[in-house]
């Protein structure tokens, strides 16, 4: 992974801990085209101080009340397009994909609802990942508020074009998708395919048809029980389940709820079928039938009194046989890392505390936090899937040593950085992980909390070194 050789930088000549530029925040947002350079300074300041304090308000986190006000300056300036800071961070998605050369990669698409102020705000993020589910990062994020004299009015909305609808976010995503898939073409990477991975509320006929003209893959939920072309006395359901079962599997099921975590067994089915567009007026004469695979799991023995799991993916993507089925079910079941950053963005990163007068400025501050919030989700699983990666690939020379200090009552510190595992394990720890054999890998709220508790045991460490040399 071409992850940043974090070396932090030395503190300013007047001593002050704001001044440092975390080399993470530079390279995602270094380049972030904001119209002056000046601004894009400020978005790495800020977004630097937010990943070593991200639970924090802007103040906790700014520190210095000359950075506090340059931050809240930025979150007003109108001349500061949130879309160029996804677009820089984007950028190292990009490359970050061109660098890890895998098969597939999977492009999550979700919505999220938040607060701000006396604002009701939507937001729709677009989050790519590996299948081994290590997030490389957002590639596109939409944000509005929902009129309010549209509310409750579903009849006239079928009146309307899709561009028109709030169901349009579904297909700006695919189309971002498409331009990360033309950008890994031209750039010499034809083996990478990315796949857009929508839920139920993504089965829209538009979206398939959009996939094709962007040329991209899909892979989303079915909700609606369409007709096809192959018997046009069944539906896709009922054609789909009386197809020959090609196997069971199992699937890892997140506790929800009420809902315990648990193991279920499924049934895999996976047949060709063809789409027909739908008879509604507006769409029967400009649309045209559509070719997908139909994969259909069902767990067999749900627990007593719980409903089964039962998924009827539709896919662009070729799938004969059951082991490529098994590997549509992993893609899904991956959009539960979406569900993770947005839980990260609203407990972790307390979005919805930040009190603002208008969305846009809201914008400002959600596309930085953002970033954050990826980081977090991306260091809690980099560390489960190259545990052996030395540390300092995503840690600041003096995280690592003060981190190492602390955990080992400032004993010599080693020559060479310890793993990436290991100093996963130890900011854990810093959160609260027990760390017992029953309690498996830490997860992101601990690995948030942590990270808080680094911060500050950085800057001790620091400090008492300068102080060492004086």
């Amino acid at each position: 992974y071409p992850l940043p050789r974090n070396k932090m930088e030395k503190l300013g000549e007047n001593g002050g801990m704001a001044k440092r530029r975390s080399v993470w925040a530079e390279q995602e947002l270094g380049n972030a085209e904001l119209g002056d350079a000046r601004r894009t300074k400020r978005a790495v300041e800020i977004a630097g101080a937010r990943g070593r304090q991200p639970r924090g308000s802007i103040g906790e986190s700014l520190g210095e009340w000359a950075e506090v006000k340059g931050a809240y300056r930025f979150f007003e300036n109108k001349a500061v397009d949130p879309g160029a800071i996804i677009a820089s961070h984007g950028k190292q998605v990009a490359a970050r994909v061109q660098a890890g050369g895998e098969k597939w990669v999977l492009a999550i698409q979700d919505s999220m609802h938040a607060e701000s102020g006396e604002h009701d705000v939507w937001v729709h993020s677009t989050l790519v990942t590996t299948p081994e589910r290590v997030p490389y990062g957002l590639i596109q994020q939409q944000v509005w508020e929902r009129d309010e004299q549209t509310k409750g009015k579903a009849k006239d909305r079928r009146k309307l074009s899709i561009e028109d609808k709030e169901s349009v976010k579904w297909l700006r995503s695919i189309r971002a998708s498409g331009a990360l898939q033309k950008e890994l073409r031209e750039s010499g990477v034809s083996l990478t395919r990315v796949v857009s991975i929508g839920d139920r509320e993504n089965d829209l006929f538009e979206a398939f048809v959009q996939a094709q003209e962007s040329e991209v893959d899909v892979l989303i939920r079915s909700a609606q029980d369409r007709r096809i072309a192959e018997d046009d006395t069944k539906k896709l359901w009922d054609y789909v389940m009386e197809q020959p079962v090609l196997g069971q599997t199992e699937a890892e099921v997140g506790r929800n709820g009420n809902r315990a975590a648990r193991i279920a067994q499924l049934s895999v089915r996976s047949v060709q079928v063809t789409l027909s567009p739908p008879v509604h007026h507006l769409k029967k004469k400009e649309l045209s039938p559509i070719t997908v695979w139909a994969v259909h799991v069902i767990e067999d023995h749900p627990p007593q009194g719980e409903s089964p799991i039962e998924w009827l993916l539709l896919t662009s993507v070729p799938t004969t046989t059951f082991e490529e089925a098994c590997e549509r079910v992993r893609w899904y079941a991956a959009r539960w890392l979406i569900e993770m950053f947005h839980k990260i963005l609203k407990s972790g990163c307390g979005i919805e505390d930040r009190q603002f007068g208008s969305v846009d400025n809201f914008k400002r501050y959600l596309a930085i936090d953002s970033i954050v919030a990826w980081r977090v989700l991306f260091l809690t699983f980099l560390g489960r899937r190259a545990p052996d990666m030395p540390c300092s690939a995503i840690l600041e020379t003096e995280e690592w040593q003060a981190l190492y200090a602390h955990t080992h009552n400032s004993a010599p510190l080693p020559k060479q950085p310890p793993t990436l595992s290991q100093a996963m394990l130890w900011i854990a720890k810093l959160g609260g992980f027990l760390a017992r054999k029953s309690d498996g890998h830490p997860g992101t709220l601990v690995i948030w909390r942590g990270l808080q508790h680094l911060r500050d045991i950085a800057i001790g460490f620091t400090l008492a070194k300068n102080l060492g040399k004086g």
